[in-house]
């Protein structure tokens, strides 16, 4: 299974594919050539089957054209077998009508990624059609290690979250996806937790916050020398270093996969959570260092303004109402 990266799937859209493979099988068994798939906005999904063949005992090209549709937003490429041994090599998926020339492509070399098809050059639209390149996986002495010390689990996950790596053009976009569900998730801990939600301006309150912060810490790298620091650097380091660590956990506890529709299927912080206190430690300590002592105290006052209004906004519009509400779905009574 591999499904294009997004953006290559939204520019074929309403186009003419041919997809094609190399293929052999024990003599008289029957296979058909690589199925398409297609996802839509609305989640529903089709499945355009390849051509079925007889196999001859031998390496024998098979290749068939597919018209995607319009409001394509996802195509995949599936290799289907049942109960038999077939192999595949030379997997190739090219924009335009090749399937009626009879002939295989012929490629510039192992790779697959590109060549001669019925006189005209292609590119092969398919990543390693040919198998050529294999995925490193985790090395073997980190993977025992983990056995050892914490779980087979963990190894497995480690080897998950790096194949997805492999692929990015395709997981980038669940990751994007993944860390905005964590930012949600995680300043929505301070209004009501992530459950029943809140409103977008909460979120431009944390941003703001996290912006002032930010540009003072970097007022503080800069002139270093003539700013007297809000906390020793004995307390500085190891703060950063725990929201760090907390965020790479973070990270790795996302479940995204490349041949998974949509990649994400699972993010959340509550794996942050413990590293909140560390963050708005550093968040008030940037604010103590972005200008004069005044200025930043009346930054900080605004800012426990906001949290509160934030907190008595989610009470009185949306958690009592969602609570006391008789109809289905609950959002209906709230003013999300």
């Amino acid at each position: 299974m591999q499904f294009l990266p997004n953006r290559v799937a939204r520019n074929l859209a309403g186009k003419r594919l041919t997809i094609g493979s190399w293929v052999t099988s024990q003599e008289g068994e029957t296979f058909r050539s690589p199925d398409i798939l297609l996802t839509y906005d609305n989640s529903r999904q089709d499945t355009l089957e390849g051509v079925s063949y007889v196999a001859n005992g031998d390496w024998q090209f098979v290749a068939h054209e597919v018209q995607i549709p319009d409001d394509v937003n996802g195509i995949g490429v599936r290799l289907y077998v049942e109960d038999k041994i077939v192999a595949w090599d030379g997997l190739t998926l090219v924009e335009g009508s090749f399937a009626g020339s009879g002939e295989p492509p012929v490629f510039d070399d192992v790779t697959a990624t590109s060549g001669q098809w019925s006189g005209s050059r292609f590119t092969n639209i398919l990543k390693n059609g040919s198998a050529e390149k294999s995925w490193k996986g985790v090395p073997e002495e980190i993977v025992s290690l983990m056995k050892k010390y914490g779980s087979g689990t963990w190894a497995n996950r480690l080897n998950g979250q790096l194949f997805t790596l492999y692929d990015l053009d395709r997981t980038g976009v669940g990751y994007t996806a993944g860390i905005r569900a964590m930012f949600v998730t995680f300043w929505g801990s301070f209004a009501g937790g992530d459950w029943p939600g809140l409103a977008r301006w909460h979120y431009a309150v944390a941003i703001g916050f996290l912006i002032l912060s930010v540009m003072g810490w970097m007022r503080y790298a800069w002139l270093r020398s003539v700013i007297q620091p809000v906390m020793s650097s004995i307390i500085t380091f190891p703060l950063f270093l725990v929201a760090g660590l907390y965020l790479v956990v973070g990270l790795l506890r996302m479940e995204v996969s490349a041949e998974w529709i949509p990649p994400l299927y699972y993010a959340t912080a509550r794996f942050l959570l413990p590293a909140i206190i560390p963050v708005v430690l550093l968040g008030l300590a940037g604010l103590e260092l972005l200008t004069s002592k005044k200025i930043s105290r009346i930054v900080i006052a605004v800012l426990v303004a906001c949290v509160f209004m934030s907190n008595t906004w989610m009470l009185l519009r949306v958690e009592l109402p969602y609570f006391n509400c008789d109809l289905e779905p609950r959002w209906t009574c709230t003013d999300l």
